[in-house]
């Protein structure tokens, strides 16, 4: 079970720095063109960009169970 749980940690480090460095690069590239995005493309910028701003990578549940844990 090591093997698989090395894979998840790599899949969700690709995608946080996919999130942190590649998005908003394309999102100026996009900007410049002046076209008009489908829903999703704006969906998955707007999540980009506040995650990129705020640094929270948890969902919200993640987030109520580790403060949870954390008060004791």
């Amino acid at each position: 079970m090591l093997y698989p749980a090395i894979m998840v940690v790599v899949g969700i480090a690709i995608v946080g720095i996919l999130f942190v460095v590649v998005i908003p690069k394309v999102t100026k590239i996009f900007e410049d063109m002046n076209v008009a995005l489908p829903w999703t493309t704006r969906i998955l910028i707007a999540v980009s960009s506040s995650r990129a701003t705020t640094g929270t990578w948890c969902w919200p549940s993640c987030r109520r169970r580790c403060s949870a844990s954390a008060a004791g």
